[in-house]
């Protein structure tokens, strides 16, 4: 069963997933998901949660029951000292002192911006596949240009131009087939269409500074995994390589998948697990 939290108009909904004989919790990790994705994702970590562990799995603002005051969609986009208002906030009602960030995907870029805000109030990263370690100039464009806004706003209504344009690029070899495959489910329906513009707005300036952040977990002494699919054509592995270059403790998995890794073969996978008990000494 789910629960809320809310924060100034926000929602923010969570699943809680425990080994069922837990007793005792004194370890927490709090879970991220990817667009389009929800919390449940994360229950393919339960059979190897101790009875003293504990994932809270978030949904993401416009995904499920977690949602932005409707006012504000396309007028005024989540800050950053309101994510660490909101997630302290979080900690508070959780009653949580320090906890450790499992996430995947866009839910990355939201954990390594929390990284940057609150580090001293966390134990462990583990990064599946991460958004945010590349600029992605499209998704500016999108967000913050007033013309960029108009032509997803257009396209919401009348898509088909840019399922035309992804199939041209992609012909052209402008675009990989993967990202074409990409845009054509993420936008099929109008549902879709206005959670991908709701959702890139809302989370529009919530990107954090690399070096910041490198730097952070550094001085910390973050223990970090960063995992990855090797055929993984939206987030490939030189994101990560290039980004855990700097920070020596760091530990990088690349597996033989694309960018769907919430699978069984790399949740069980022993570098996973034994990271996943691992916390800063």
């Amino acid at each position: 069963m789910k629960k809320l939290i809310k924060y100034k108009g926000f929602e923010l909904e969570y699943l809680e997933i425990s080994n069922p004989k837990a007793m005792k919790i004194d370890d927490v990790t709090l879970a991220f998901h990817g667009f389009g994705k929800s919390a449940e994702d994360f229950l393919i970590f339960k059979p190897h949660l101790k009875t003293n562990e504990i994932i809270y799995s978030f949904n993401l603002l416009q995904h499920g029951n977690s949602k932005s005051p409707r006012e504000r969609l396309w007028k005024k986009s989540l800050q950053p000292v309101e994510l660490k208002l909101m997630m302290e906030h979080v900690l508070q009602v959780l009653r949580i002192k320090k906890f450790s960030i499992l996430a995947y995907s866009m839910g990355g870029r939201i954990s390594l911006k929390i990284v940057e805000l609150i580090p001293e109030r966390i134990n462990s990263i583990t990064l599946i596949a991460p958004d945010g370690l590349k600029n992605k100039y499209f998704y500016t464009l999108v967000t913050k240009t007033w013309i960029g806004k108009q032509t997803f706003k257009h396209i919401i209504n009348k898509p088909k131009s840019v399922f035309f344009l992804s199939k041209w690029l992609t012909k052209l070899n402008l675009v990989n087939r993967s990202v074409d495959k990409i845009v054509t489910k993420s936008m099929g329906t109008l549902k879709q269409r206005k959670q991908v513009g709701d959702t890139w707005f809302m989370y529009s300036d919530i990107f954090f500074n690399q070096y910041v952040v490198q730097e952070t977990i550094v001085k910390y002494q973050l223990p970090l995994l960063l995992i990855y699919g090797k055929y993984d054509k939206l987030m490939p592995p030189k994101q990560g390589i290039k980004f855990v270059s700097t920070i020596l403790h760091a530990k990088i998995l690349i597996v033989e998948k694309g960018h769907q890794l919430m699978v069984s073969e790399v949740v069980n996978n022993p570098v996973v697990i034994k990271h996943l008990s691992c916390k800063k000494n």
